[in-house]
């Protein structure tokens, strides 16, 4: 990603239940993503499907640098482990990652809340 890139927050967090509004969101993100690298490759996981180690394999950075956007969807229904995962990840983000978690701002897990 270039040095001029606007991406200065690899790590965003979209809040909300109505899905149109979120996907508009995801888009915008996208968007600005390949403002910087145009062919970011966006990879969207439901965060219920992962296991820590899958998440470390999903956010490692390209072997050819190529930027990407990582969407972790429904992260109200995180466990304990792999909401752990996530923030451990979402605090030394590869160059050239984004991760955007999607949370509906209710739920069930206490993890992803904290």
């Amino acid at each position: 990603m270039g040095s001029d890139s606007a991406l200065a927050h690899p790590l965003r967090l979209v809040v909300g239940e109505e899905e149109f509004l979120v996907e508009r969101s995801v888009h915008d993100i996208l968007t600005e993503v390949r403002q910087a690298e145009p062919q970011a490759e966006l990879r969207r996981h439901e965060v219920s499907d992962l296991t820590p180690a899958e998440l470390i394999e999903l956010l490692s950075p390209s072997l050819f640098g190529e930027g990407q956007l990582v969407v972790l969807a429904h992260a109200e229904n995180a466990g304990k482990e792999i909401a752990e995962a996530i923030l451990g990840q979402a605090k030394s983000l590869g160059d050239g990652i984004v991760l955007a978690v999607l949370h509906t701002g209710g739920g069930r897990s206490k993890p992803a809340k904290d």
